[in-house]
């Protein structure tokens, strides 16, 4: 019995451990052949970015009306984007550089 109880706890965790490596998966989706992120950390705008940038990406640069409803439905409540006026106030671009286009 002992064996038996060893063998199923090693089952089970085996089994959570595969559960919690799933779990970390389902964040991410594809959009248009890029890869998308929903961090579960919180923070300001600068430790969002930073996070990205130490997982080889960046915050999110909207280039259409389609992108922004994908990105809309990536999340019930506030997120980051890759949009900043740190440069200059008042004049906003996005973190690849381009300016925020109105079009």
């Amino acid at each position: 019995m002992t064996k038996e109880r060893d063998q199923l706890n090693a089952t089970l965790l085996q089994l959570s451990n595969e559960v919690t490596r799933l779990q970390g998966l389902s964040r991410w989706s594809m959009f248009r052949g890029s890869c998308y992120l929903l961090s579960a950390t919180t923070g300001s705008w600068y430790e969002g970015r930073a996070d990205c940038r130490k997982r080889g990406g960046d915050l999110v640069v909207i280039d259409d009306d389609d992108e922004q409803k994908f990105v809309a439905t990536l999340t019930g409540w506030s997120a980051w984007i890759g949009l900043t006026d740190q440069d200059t106030e008042g004049s906003w671009k996005w973190v690849d550089g381009t300016s925020l286009s109105s079009e």
